[in-house]
């Protein structure tokens, strides 16, 4: 009889281990970004209504073991436009640093929460913001758009994160 306890007691520790298979399953950034490979984050905003606004655009690259980040954000002036009559995009600002373990967590948890927001239904309407993360390899490609104020939420978020100012939308 003790020895049939003692089978029990040892199956049950047996089948309490963790699944094998999401115990060594390691989510990294790195396993996104290739070599020679770039991961490209666009965001258009609605400053001007249905004209659109201005762009921000985040590039992510390696340089050796290191993941590069550079950085553009745009000005606008709504009544500023060129020939086709789009609204020209004046640079304001760019920056390049390497990549903390901290932001590049900051990076996927935007690309988790945008792919959550995809599923979110969207009013349709003659303006919004649009927010796209692809890469140059054209294995991934993601973008949302809509008015909700949870996409620009989320892009705050990482652009806090990286240490720039967060995006406030003055529309017309």
């Amino acid at each position: 009889m003790k020895f049939f306890f003692f089978i029990i007691f040892f199956l049950m520790l047996i089948s309490c281990r963790k699944n094998p298979e999401s115990a060594d399953m390691e989510y990294a950034f790195e396993n996104v970004l290739h070599d020679n490979d770039t991961l490209l984050i666009t965001s258009r905003f609605n400053d001007c209504g249905e004209w659109g606004g201005h762009e921000e655009k985040i590039k992510l690259y390696r340089l050796g073991r290191e993941v590069l980040l550079s950085y553009i954000r745009y000005r606008i002036n709504c009544s500023e436009r060129n020939a086709s009559g789009s609204i020209i995009q004046h640079k304001e600002s760019a920056n390049s640093f390497y990549l903390s373990d901290s932001q590049s967590k900051a990076v996927m948890n935007y690309m988790t929460a945008l792919i959550k927001l995809k599923f979110t239904e969207q009013p349709i309407g003659n303006s919004g913001n649009m927010f796209s993360v692809e890469n140059t390899a054209g294995d991934l490609h993601l973008s949302c758009y809509g008015s909700s104020y949870l996409l620009l939420d989320n892009y705050n978020i990482l652009i806090e994160k990286l240490h720039f100012d967060k995006v406030q939308i003055h529309q017309r």
